[in-house]
């Protein structure tokens, strides 16, 4: 996670006030509508159901920019922006991808607490506590210099 000052949860950086982004490293190769998928299953596992209906419209653009990717590659470099006065957006190994109410990013009134849930599903409680750990910068064991050394 890149945030303009460390944190150490994620009601911490929810508080922070300006630019935040979350950097994904795609690490299998896999289909648009199976991302689409599994972005759904973890955004119901996160969300409450208020959340969830709130967003309705927002899932669905998040849901059709994955399902139109044909396929999503190893190494592939996502990036989930936000940004205080334009909103959300979604950019795919350096190009925007703007579809549905991304154009070109989701500014509804919603946008902020759409980052504050993909903010949950990367890094909440249903990730596992070293992962957590590395992308709050609590720890450093899956770093490439800490992979290096052993």
């Amino acid at each position: 996670m890149y945030l303009p000052d460390k944190r150490a949860s994620l009601d911490a950086i929810n508080k922070l006030s300006g630019p935040k982004r979350i950097h994904l490293h795609v690490l299998r190769e896999l289909s648009g509508s199976t991302i689409s998928s599994y972005f759904l299953n973890d955004f119901k596992l996160v969300s409450t159901d208020a959340e969830f209906r709130s967003l309705i419209n927002e899932v669905g653009s998040v849901g059709a920019i994955y399902s139109a990717l044909p396929r999503v590659y190893k190494g592939d470099v996502f990036w989930i922006d936000w940004e205080p006065g334009k909103g959300l957006s979604v950019t795919r190994n350096g190009n925007l991808m703007a579809q549905g109410l991304f154009t070109p990013y989701l500014a509804t009134h919603n946008s902020e607490l759409m980052y504050q849930i993909f903010l949950r599903i990367y890094a909440g409680a249903a990730v596992p506590e070293e992962l957590r750990r590395n992308l709050l910068g609590q720890s450093t064991s899956m770093s490439s210099s800490a992979q290096a050394e052993r």
